[in-house]
């Protein structure tokens, strides 16, 4: 049997996922596999943090609640790391070739 806490954040992932997709849609589809993917991973992963953070009760709503913000939020929170690390270690592929 899948534990609830399993199951509310994996269906709080899923919908943090779709929102993402349909405010911000992807322009190709590897983008959208990539986009998908990331989003369903850092759901529920990250949920906990999230959670924690905005000091929200232990309710089963907020569980959900959390792992969509995160799922959400986590395209865009990979974006400004990877621009911040192509920043501070150079954009080494604009210099090869």
């Amino acid at each position: 049997m899948i534990p609830e806490s399993v199951i509310l954040k994996g269906a709080g992932a899923l919908s943090g996922t779709v929102l993402a997709l349909v405010f911000i849609p992807p322009r190709t589809l590897a983008g959208l596999i990539r986009r998908s993917v990331a989003s369903l991973i850092c759901g529920p992963i990250f949920s906990p943090i999230t959670h924690g953070y905005l000091s929200w009760p232990d309710e089963w709503q907020h569980w959900l609640a959390s792992a969509a913000l995160t799922s959400f939020v986590s395209w865009w929170l990979l974006g400004v790391i990877v621009t911040g690390a192509k920043k501070i270690l150079g954009d080494k592929a604009s210099h090869e070739g």
